[in-house]
This record gives C-alpha cells, sequence and structure tokens, in this order.
C-alpha cells in the first residue's frame, strides 16, 4: 500500500493514498518487515500558502505546486504562512504502521486518508485533543 504525508506548519498534517499526477516526489519511504522505524525527511516536498487557507482538495489540485525543501533538515522553522509537508510512503499491507509526529507543542494536526484522490477517513490529533479522544493515548501525536 503507498501512502504520503502532508504537513501544515504547526496546524495540519495528512496521510495520502496516492493520486494520479503526483510524480514529481522524490522517492518513496518503503516500509516492510525489515523496517522498524523510518526517518521521512528524505522523501519530503513542501508547499507554502499564500493566503487564504487551502483545503484537502484544493491541494490535491495543484500537486505541481510542491518542491524539495531549503534550509535546515527536518525543520521547517518559523514562518508567516503555513506550510504543507508531503512524504510518499510505500507500506506492506500485511503489516500495521504508526504515523508519529514526536512533536508536542502543535495545536492542531488533520490527517486524511485518501484512495484515488478522495477522501477515505479523517482523524483529528494535536495537544488540544483530549488524550481520551485520541487514536493512541501516548504523549505524541500518532495515528
Amino acid at each position: 500500500m503507498s501512502v504520503s504525508v502532508l504537513l501544515r506548519r504547526c496546524a495540519l498534517l495528512l496521510l495520502l493514498l496516492p493520486t494520479p499526477g503526483w510524480t514529481a516526489a522524490p522517492a518513496a519511504l518503503r516500509l516492510d518487515a525489515s523496517v522498524e522505524v523510518a526517518e521521512a525527511w528524505s522523501a519530503v516536498t513542501i508547499r507554502e500558502e499564500a493566503g487564504s487557507e487551502l483545503s484537502v482538495e484544493e491541494v490535491l489540485a495543484a500537486p505541481e505546486r510542491f518542491a524539495a525543501p531549503v534550509g535546515a533538515r527536518a525543520t521547517l522553522g518559523l514562518g508567516p504562512t503555513p506550510v504543507w509537508l508531503r512524504i510518499p510512503v510505500v507500506a506492506a499491507t500485511d503489516s500495521d504502521w504508526v504515523l508519529e509526529i514526536n512533536y508536542p507543542p502543535l495545536n492542531r494536526i488533520e490527517v486524511y486518508l485518501l484512495r484515488d484522490g478522495r477522501v477515505l477517513q479523517r482523524t483529528e490529533l494535536g495537544n488540544r485533543v483530549p488524550s481520551a479522544e485520541r487514536p493512541l493515548r501516548i504523549r505524541a501525536h500518532a495515528v
């Protein structure tokens, strides 16, 4: 199963299944029984928002707006606009995987599961979500 991850700086994170037209991304992370933990930064592309807040449909409609990050490795730093972050992943279908964002101060994270460009599931995470409502009750944000 192939997935991608998108992150909107300090606001939004999305988990996506492959979408037609998303060919400009770096090589996908490959997850199988031989992998316990994968560092995802090498597969990241980003898109900055300019102006109004984008919907997931608007982001999916313009995959060409994603580009490799510039600056320090594995950080988005502080900035005036939200940033979407995409990470393509190919995972074995016979295993379960956890997406963990080990940065507790994030207030709001939205995780979307998509297939063929359609949203199948949405999960909200972040430090404003009560522990009892989180998919995994751990300190880090995880789904």
